[in-house]
């Protein structure tokens, strides 16, 4: 089996969906492995030939393809998330396909909520949030209720409804008492409300029947029968960059590198975790994806800004949690801290990819720096992976 990463080599929004597609037209029989976080993710793919861009949440970014999706035991399943995305694929002529790891864990809307309240409270002192509850949902999980999808399907009805209120419970008194008052908000009684428990648990069980589950954690090890498709590559789409990894990120005014970053794993060890394969690297290509530019959209520290420097973005328009995107350049001192950054992370952890590769994206809008150029492996010009190019 081939294995192929697409790995952020800054703070998100890099262009890895572009990538990915690029990867899903070249290589042999690919199915992309959705990895960390969940459907916070908005990996952007222009597809020419059909005429459509999508920005991807919940599937991967080769589903204009046909490309399948599998959702690996790190990502988090959305069933709102993932119904309305499928209803939008499918207004535009797509039928997606996706399968799932046995061990998923399930996000429920209260962890969103939970999300959205904090941050909102945090005011000044926003930690920079999209808003999806993908931090909440790990804390419910570990200090509560871990609860994952196969679980929540053994559940009838009934039990379904009452779990979630208990989670949304437990999170009221441990997670919003005394940070936001009053609790009783239209949202919070839009969460309770007992139409739209209903909703969420129609979608999720249509999630339920359309995302057929595997039969082993390690994708490697999985029978893919089930997926009726001869399959020769995966292809590994990360979410976020390593930047946004507590173990790259920059330190903050408080010398915290927690409180701005992800709670999940955004290089290889992420990819290694979503595999299930403990230490088996040696068929992974490890390629880091970045812009000619920095690019960071919430709070945090961001040594690499400049104002003088602003592009037209999208995917990535003003929001009420994370505000406007800001842009940084790259200088001499930035780019080697970059291409150290990709190669100690390609080999750590005790694993060491077979070969790392750096992409640069966005090359119509600022020439890439000389170093950078010289280590690049691809190019692409716009948003448009049919231009993806070798160096």
């Amino acid at each position: 089996m081939n294995i192929e990463a697409v790995i952020g080599a800054n703070y998100g929004d890099e262009g890895k969906g572009l990538f990915t597609e690029y990867l899903c037209r070249v290589k042999q029989n690919p199915i992309v492995v959705l990895s960390n976080g969940g459907s916070q993710r908005g990996h952007t793919v222009n597809n020419v030939e059909k005429n459509i861009r999508h920005v991807f949440h919940h599937f991967g970014s080769g589903t204009l393809l046909n490309v399948p999706s599998i959702y690996s035991k790190t990502f988090l399943l959305n069933p709102i998330t993932y119904v309305e995305e499928k209803q939008n694929l499918e207004k535009d002529g797509i039928k997606p396909i996706a399968f799932r790891a046995p061990s998923c864990i399930l996000q429920l809307p209260c962890d969103m909520f939970t999300n959205q309240t904090i941050e909102k409270a945090r005011g000044f002192g926003k930690h920079g949030s999209c808003g999806w509850g993908i931090w909440e949902t790990k804390v419910r999980n570990k200090d509560y209720n871990n609860l994952s999808f196969e679980e929540f399907a053994s559940y009838d009805f009934q039990k379904k409804k009452t779990t979630y209120l208990d989670c949304l419970e437990w999170q009221i008194e441990n997670r919003l008492r005394g940070v936001y008052e009053p609790l009783y908000t239209e949202e919070l009684q839009y969460v309770k409300d007992g139409n739209f428990i209903n909703h969420f648990i129609q979608d999720f069980e249509q999630m339920e029947k359309d995302v057929k589950v595997l039969d082993n954690d390690n994708l490697l090890e999985a029978d893919l029968d089930v997926c009726k498709i001869n399959i020769e590559t995966f292809i590994v789409e990360n979410g976020q960059g390593l930047l946004l990894d507590k173990k790259y990120a920059p330190i903050d005014s408080n010398g915290r590198t927690d409180v701005h970053s992800t709670p999940s794993s955004c290089g290889m060890l992420g990819v290694v975790e979503a595999l299930g394969c403990g230490l088996c690297t040696s068929n992974i290509v490890a390629n880091y994806v970045s812009r000619t530019y920095f690019t960071r959209h919430g709070a945090g520290p961001f040594p690499e800004e400049d104002q003088k420097i602003r592009f037209e973005d999208k995917t990535n328009i003003p929001n009420k949690y994370q505000e406007t995107l800001k842009f940084g350049s790259i200088d001499e001192t930035s780019a080697a801290q970059l291409l150290t950054r990709i190669a100690f992370d390609a080999v750590c952890n005790g694993y060491s990819a077979k070969v790392y590769n750096l992409i640069m994206t966005h090359c119509n809008e600022i020439e890439p720096y000389r170093s950078l150029k010289n280590n690049a492996k691809f190019f692409s010009y716009d948003d448009d992976s049919k231009k993806v190019v070798k160096a």
